[in-house]
């Protein structure tokens, strides 16, 4: 656990440069659960949550949170979590993202929302609550789907996809620091992630992302189901990306486009990309899980990817 401190006064920990103090499991036992929970716990606790530090709000954190012990992947020595009215598990506050008059202004180091945002019919105003309750030079660490399947039920509704630009326009008072891409394509990802960095004042920075990454798994895996026995295992390859997410999808829609003129037939968009890979993807590392337990291996200087 960390000593807290604000976030203005810590320095931010490089991507993979710290370990897990401790590990918990990341699936449940002989029970049926999708891949998707297991992708997202495994980068928590070997990725994000080692960089954690502070006071912690996890909102819409819901029920795979809570089963997974995911307080105890975050090094944040105050682990809060923010769920709606109505849901039956122990939260800190209950309430609309909406309306978090509950949560004090700039009360967090980290504000934490995955796969929250596209259930929310009014994500601007959500975004603008999420930047209130950060303190100024203080994270958020955001997760929505780009080209993932709709996923609606009676209880919550399924509104919207974003670009890595989108989640810049969503919170204007932020900085993108980061850029991540979800899926087997990072032009056409399942989804994106975002580090967003508080700013103080109100103009909105430039978009200038510092680093992309590619985290690469196939497309529908994340609905996988699988049972957690001795010998699951899964890996998902982690590439650091020579271009902006954005950038990137430009340059391969043009190579589409001219492999098109020149051949005079169509060209498929995973065709091209995994033919241009080498030239924007460099392999950082393998992010995974044995028998439940997680693991994240830097790759070795020179390895092929």
């Amino acid at each position: 656990m960390s000593d807290g401190g604000t976030a203005s006064a810590r320095e931010l920990a490089a991507f993979g440069g710290l370990a897990p103090a401790v590990r918990t499991r990341v699936s449940r036992p002989n029970a049926l659960q999708i891949v998707g929970d297991a992708i997202q716990s495994a980068y928590y606790q070997e990725l994000l949550g080692p960089r954690t530090f502070g006071s912690l709000l996890n909102i819409g954190a819901g029920g795979i949170s809570a089963e997974l012990q995911h307080q105890q992947m975050f090094a944040a020595a105050e682990y809060h979590t923010f769920e709606m009215p109505g849901c039956p598990l122990a939260a800190t506050y209950l309430g609309s993202v909406n309306d978090m008059r509950d949560v004090p202004s700039e009360r967090y180091d980290w504000v934490l929302s995955s796969a929250m945002l596209e259930h929310i019919e009014d994500p601007w105003s959500a975004a603008r609550e999420m930047t209130r309750v950060a303190k100024v030079g203080g994270f958020l660490y955001v997760t929505a789907p780009f080209s993932q399947i709709v996923h609606y039920e009676p209880r919550y509704r399924d509104y919207w996809r974003f670009t890595p630009m989108g989640f810049a326009a969503l919170f204007p008072q932020t900085a993108v620091l980061e850029v991540e891409a979800w899926g087997d394509n990072p032009a056409e990802p399942d989804g994106y992630a975002v580090l967003l960095q508080r700013a103080p004042g109100a103009q909105r920075p430039p978009y200038a992302p510092r680093s992309a990454r590619w985290i690469d798994f196939p497309h529908e895996q994340p609905w996988q189901i699988y049972r957690d026995e001795p010998h699951t295992a899964f890996d998902w390859p982690v590439y650091e990306l020579a271009l902006e997410p954005m950038a990137l999808a430009h340059q391969l829609h043009n190579a589409r486009n001219e492999y098109g003129l020149r051949a005079g037939l169509p060209a498929k968009y995973d065709d091209v990309m995994r033919a241009h890979k080498h030239q924007f993807a460099r392999l950082i590392g393998t992010l995974g899980m044995r028998s439940g337990v997680s693991y994240y291996e830097r790759a070795h200087p020179g390895t092929a990817s």
